[in-house]
């Protein structure tokens, strides 16, 4: 899967930043791939930086859109920003960088970037939004004549300029993992077979699904009823892996019955020694009264 983060960067005005891309010859927020070792927000920080020579501070996260597209599923992580210093200038992705009016916007853009856009530019606080784009065939043949043809004639032109042959990202692993409350405001942990240690519920990791597919597939592998999850608490990655976990948030509806005995719900205040560090830190991040998302690069490789 490939996992990207862009800029909504907003200034005083209500003007959007835009760059008008290379390869596609379409308007877009600036933004790239995640590399490894580099929390989503710090990509968006550096991305914007090199497309458009702007500094920025993301102060949230207002989306997360799936493309279900062939070789390579995306992932795009949407963070609103504001402008801290630096001059616009163009970098060797685009043709034209600079702030835009939002109503109307410029063209040519895609579909599923101005609705992302309007979500972004929309969104007050609280949890993001995160939803499966609809792919059509007019997409998918831009896709198949990008692989085909321009990214072809692009690394042709940087080896005619002298430049180094384009390194393609890492291809990430996705998991959802969930911290669940009953209604008395305690959460659910789980014990798998193979192991004593304590743990969240959490997913298998894929590279073919978005996280909250996989969170509300957690839901109904663990409980007869339904929860219903609705934010997301944070985003962990393994340093030296192209790992990427999201922590969803949510609430079980009343009535709703753990499917297995090895399955308990634990008070905040009186978890088990045992229960896994990664998932300790977790859940303590998921109770910061802040609400804020967190960020973690751990050290050690995560649990299966």
């Amino acid at each position: 899967m490939n996992i990207g983060a862009n800029g909504i960067v907003i200034n005083e005005y209500g003007d959007v930043l835009l760059v008008r891309r290379d390869d596609t010859r379409t308007f877009a927020p600036p933004g790239g791939a995640c590399e490894k070792d580099e929390l989503p927000i710090d990509t968006t920080v550096r991305e914007v930086q090199e497309e458009t020579g702007l500094s920025v501070f993301p102060i949230r996260l207002t989306g997360l859109y799936f493309l279900p597209v062939q070789p390579e599923p995306f992932l795009f992580l949407y963070y609103r920003c504001i402008p801290r210093s630096g001059n616009i200038s163009n970098s060797s992705e685009t043709l034209q960088t600079g702030f835009f009016k939002t109503d109307p916007l410029p063209n040519p853009m895609l579909s599923f970037h101005q609705e992302e856009l309007k979500q972004a530019y929309d969104h007050k606080g609280g949890p993001p939004n995160w939803s499966t784009v609809q792919v059509g065939l007019r997409m998918r043949a831009g896709i198949f004549l990008l692989n085909r043809l321009v990214y072809p004639w692009l690394e042709f032109r940087r080896s005619r300029q002298g430049l180094p042959p384009y390194v393609p990202p890492p291809q990430w692993q996705v998991r959802a993992t969930l911290v669940l409350n009953d209604a008395k405001g305690r959460v659910l942990l789980v014990q798998p077979d193979n192991t004593d240690d304590w743990m969240l519920p959490s997913s298998d990791f894929t590279t073919i699904e978005p996280p909250w597919t996989l969170g509300n597939k957690l839901v109904h592998e663990h409980l007869d009823g339904s929860a219903n999850i609705n934010n997301l608490s944070g985003i962990y990655m393994r340093k030296g892996e192209p790992e990427m976990e999201f922590v969803f948030s949510g609430t079980v509806q009343d009535g709703a019955q753990i499917l297995t005995g090895k399955n308990t719900y634990f008070e905040t205040d009186s978890f088990p020694q045992n229960l896994a560090a990664d998932h300790r830190v977790m859940i303590e991040n998921y109770l910061d009264p802040s609400e804020e998302i967190s960020y973690k690069l751990f050290d050690e490789p995560a649990i299966q």
